[in-house]
C-alpha cells in the first residue's frame, strides 16, 4: 500500500500542531559579526587597562610624593630636636655654614653609679652632633645626595673641663679610678635621608640673618630650608627654583650679646 505525502496546512487553526520540515537550515554567526564583536571587546579590554595604568601612575606619584614629605618632615624634626638642646661649650664652639653644622647637645641620662652625689639628681651627657650633606661629584658640578648625622661623647679632657669647677667625686669602693669615655666606639655616622637634593642654613643674631655663625653660644635663631630637585648650576642658593620647604628654630641658649661679640670681631678684621 502506498502513503500519500500531505501538502503543509497553510494556514493552521489555533491548537494545531505542525511536523517540523527536515533539513532545516540553523541560524549561526557570519565574519563580519564574529570580526565587529572581537574589535568591540579588543576596545573595552584596551580603555580598561588605559584607565589602570593612569591610577597606576597616578598611584605610584601620589606614594613618592608622600615618602618624600615624610622624609622633609624627618630631617626638620630631627634637626629641631638636636638645635633645642643645643648647649654652650668653650671647648667646642657652635659653628655652621651655609650647608653643615656642628655643635655640642645636652642628652639627660639617669644617675648610675656611686660616683654621683644624688641618686635623684638627673645628669646631663654633652654630645657633638654634626650634619653635613652627602655630595657627589657630576662632571664639574657637585651634587647632593643626602644628609648624614654624626653623633659622638666629647673628648674627655671636655668632659674634665666641664666638672673641674664641681665637687671631687667620692673613690671607687674596689680603689679603682673610673675609666675614661673612649669617643672613637661611641662615634655613629647615619646617612638621615637621601630624598634631599638642596639644603641652606640661616642663622639669626637677633638683627639679621646670618650665612654662618661661629661663637661659644648658639644663634638665637635658625632656618632650615631643604628642597626636593638639586640646585642648578650657577644659581645662587637664595635664588632656588624649585619647591623648598622652610622651618625656623629658636634656641633658648642662643645669646644676643656672644653674636654682638663676634660682628664687632668681624667688622675689626674687616676693616684691617
Amino acid at each position: 500500500m502506498k502513503l500519500l505525502r500531505q501538502p503543509p496546512l497553510k494556514n493552521p487553526r489555533p491548537g494545531t500542531v505542525v511536523p517540523a520540515r527536515i533539513g532545516n537550515r540553523r541560524h549561526s554567526f557570519t565574519l563580519i559579526e564574529v570580526i565587529l564583536a572581537i574589535s568591540i571587546a579588543t576596545g573595552i579590554l584596551v580603555t580598561a587597562l588605559g584607565f589602570y595604568r593612569q591610577a597606576s601612575e597616578l598611584r605610584n606619584q601620589l606614594l613618592s610624593a608622600a615618602a618624600q614629605l615624610s622624609a622633609v618632615r624627618q630631617i626638620l624634626d630631627q634637626l629641631a630636636a638636636d638645635l633645642r638642646t643645643a648647649m654652650p661649650q668653650s671647648k667646642l664652639p657652635f659653628r655652621g655654614t651655609s650647608d653643615s653644622l656642628e655643635f655640642a647637645r645636652a642628652v639627660p641620662t639617669l644617675p648610675i653609679g656611686p660616683h654621683r652625689k644624688s641618686s635623684t639628681s638627673a645628669l646631663t651627657d654633652l654630645h657633638r652632633i654634626a650634619y653635613h650633606t652627602a655630595v657627589q661629584n657630576t662632571g664639574t658640578n657637585f651634587t647632593i645626595t643626602g644628609i648624614t648625622r654624626d653623633e659622638s661623647l666629647l673628648l674627655p679632657e671636655l668632659v674634665s673641663t666641664r666638672d673641674s669647677t664641681s665637687a671631687p667625686s667620692s673613690p671607687d669602693p674596689l680603689g679603682k679610678e673610673p675609666a675614661a669615655e673612649n669617643t672613637s666606639t661611641n662615634r655613629a655616622t647615619e646617612l638621615v635621608t637621601d630624598a634631599i637634593r638642596f639644603l641652606q642654613f640661616m642663622y639669626w643674631d637677633g638683627n639679621a640673618w646670618l650665612d654662618s655663625w661661629t661663637g661659644f653660644n648658639p644663634p638665637r635663631g635658625l632656618e632650615i630650608t631643604v628642597g626636593l630637585d638639586p640646585l642648578p648650576a650657577d644659581v645662587a642658593p637664595t635664588n632656588y627654583p624649585f619647591e623648598k620647604f622652610r622651618r625656623v628654630i629658636f634656641l633658648p641658649t642662643g645669646s644676643v650679646t656672644e653674636v654682638t661679640a663676634i660682628e664687632s670681631t668681624r667688622g675689626k678684621d674687616g676693616g684691617q
